[in-house]
């Protein structure tokens, strides 16, 4: 009877101290790095995790001579290549475009350079406004579907005339079977599991809403050579980005097939492929996960990476969740360096002719984090801003 007690107490044991052994542990995990979907549902960094160098505001670095003259843009803000601010624009900035621009998150608008509205559309903007050639406006948005016991951000692609007026639309959601042939399972194809975490000795569950492929970055493709031999990249299709399930895909400009894809296995988190003028696609490739940062041009017929560039010490440029490069007409790149609150541009040999540290620093000592910088030619603006003059 004794030892039939003590098996008894015993099992009793293991069954109510396991279960508390494994949550810790699972607490304990989960303290040092939660899910790669809920840290992507975590809202973007504002300004820089460590202190910032106060000596190193605006520009620091500029070479006349190999940099690219211009005026740069980032959040509203239009600076020189001094880093003076010449120019000041309504909300969030995202495109400009001959005599006007496009701004928007929770209202879209189009303004006229003195914030005189032309037309608003009540459409929440993720992300990204793009232009294309064909004198219309696209626009990454967002809508809300249950998928395997959670609400999940779907995106939604809406295309409007110059007159605000909705010419198409374009849905992850609804062609989400044929675009999962081309990526791994995320993890929100696995059911969902509640997570534990230690929050000042209280167990509190995570929850709120995920987003499946987060579209970051959407391009019309411009007249290139190979367009012009290959259908899969003709002018007019859509390069879109979707970071991640690490993945850019092309869709046909008519039938919005998917024609094309590239990232599996290659991609970690990326942001802003862009197709240039010789047909390769530039794309600033973020390194979530490899915890580095690099940018990249792809030859997309032979999927072949033709040239790449990295800091001399990998770590020390990494932005892990935003940031955006640009090929310049002289064949430089501008990069951002979004989490750094750097944008900093290079020659094709990695050398830095021009760097610029966001100047707005708080109250804690910390940057102001910016998401993209992108130059505009200087003869460009200058005959926009002469012209708002009059």
């Amino acid at each position: 009877m004794k030892k039939r007690n003590l098996l008894i107490l015993f099992v009793a044991l293991v069954v109510l101290i396991i279960p508390l052994i494994i949550r810790e542990t699972n607490n304990n995990q989960t303290n040092q790095k939660l899910t790669l979907e809920e840290l992507r549902s975590l809202p973007y960094l504002t300004h820089t995790k460590e202190k910032a160098d106060e000596t190193e505001k605006g520009v620091v670095k500029y070479d006349p001579e190999l940099a690219f003259e211009g005026y740069n843009l980032y959040k509203n803000k239009l600076i020189d290549m001094k880093g003076n601010i010449v120019y000041l624009f309504r909300g969030e900035m995202y495109r400009l475009g001959e005599g006007y621009y496009l701004a928007g998150v929770n209202i879209t608008g189009k303004y006229y350079w003195n914030s005189s509205t032309i037309w608003e559309k009540n459409i929440t903007v993720h992300h990204e406004i793009a232009l294309s050639p064909y004198d219309t406006i696209l626009i990454a948005s967002k809508e809300i579907h249950k998928y395997n016991g959670r609400k999940v951000e779907f995106d939604l692609i809406i295309e409007l005339s110059q007159d605000g007026e909705e010419i198409s639309r374009w849905s992850t959601y609804e062609n989400f079977y044929e675009l999962k042939k081309f990526h791994e399972p995320s993890e929100l194809d696995l059911p969902a599991i509640p997570v534990y975490v230690h929050i000042d000795r209280n167990v509190t569950i995570i929850g709120g809403d995920f987003d499946y492929y987060h579209l970051n970055s959407i391009q019309v493709l411009p007249e290139t050579p190979i367009g012009k031999k290959d259908t899969r990249f003709q002018a007019g299709n859509w390069l879109l980005s979707f970071c991640y399930v690490n993945l850019i895909v092309i869709l046909d400009k008519e039938t919005k097939e998917i024609v094309w894809s590239w990232g599996h296995e290659e991609l970690d988190g990326q942001h802003s492929p862009i197709m240039l003028d010789n047909g390769n696609i530039l794309i600033y490739d973020n390194g979530f996960n490899r915890e580095y940062t690099r940018i990249i041009e792809l030859d997309p017929v032979k999927k072949e990476i033709v040239w790449e560039y990295k800091a001399d010490s990998p770590e020390l440029f990494f932005s892990q969740s935003q940031g955006h490069a640009q090929r310049l007409p002289n064949g430089n790149t501008l990069i951002t360096d979004s989490e750094s609150g750097r944008a900093f541009e290079i020659t094709k040999n990695g050398k830095i002719v021009w760097e610029w540290f966001n100047p707005e620093i708080n109250e804690e000592g910390k940057r102001g984090i910016i998401y993209r910088m992108v130059r505009y030619p200087k003869d460009k603006i200058d005959k926009l801003l002469e012209l708002n003059k009059k």
